[in-house]
């Protein structure tokens, strides 16, 4: 029984590693996201004015 308690409490922290693992990788994807959005709206604004002038 004690060996199953083990197992399972470090499945559990195993676990609770890669999901720590995978919002950070989320986070950081979000944010180049929102970096790539950005430029390509200050970028799209840019062709526009070039294209009005």
């Amino acid at each position: 029984m004690r060996d199953r308690l083990a197992e399972i409490t470090s499945s559990t922290a195993a676990t609770e590693r890669e999901l720590a693992a995978a919002t950070e990788e989320r986070d950081r994807l979000s944010s180049a996201l929102t970096e790539l959005q950005t430029a390509a709206g200050e970028t799209g604004t840019a062709v526009e004015r070039d294209s009005a002038a």
